[in-house]
């Protein structure tokens, strides 16, 4: 039904557990790794600020899940308003666990 509507990308989020991508190539299940919870404060516009920029980016399918996950996973575990730098999200990417469903 998402897709007669026209919508190509759906991200859901369930926390700390991980988040489902169904994007045009498939579904994915992008698991974060642990860190240290410091807030829950800006961690979905964090995951929508990595989505943005792996789209942009032109990334691929299971790249894009990695970027925004780690970019959700680290604004979990600063303070808020804190930012992370880039090798710290580069750190956390890898780190992502992606399976496909």
């Amino acid at each position: 039904m998402i897709k007669r509507q026209g919508i190509a990308r759906v991200i859901v989020s369930a926390g700390g557990e991980g988040a489902l991508f169904a994007l045009p190539e498939g579904m994915l299940w992008a698991t974060p790794p642990k860190v240290p919870l410091t807030t829950t404060v800006g961690a979905g516009d964090s995951m929508v600020a990595g989505l943005s920029a792996a789209l942009a980016q032109g990334l691929a399918p299971e790249a894009m899940a990695r970027l925004a996950t780690a970019c959700a996973a680290a604004a979990v575990s600063r303070p808020p308003g804190g930012m992370p730098d880039r090798s710290m999200i580069e750190r956390l990417a890898e780190a992502v666990r992606i399976e496909k469903l």
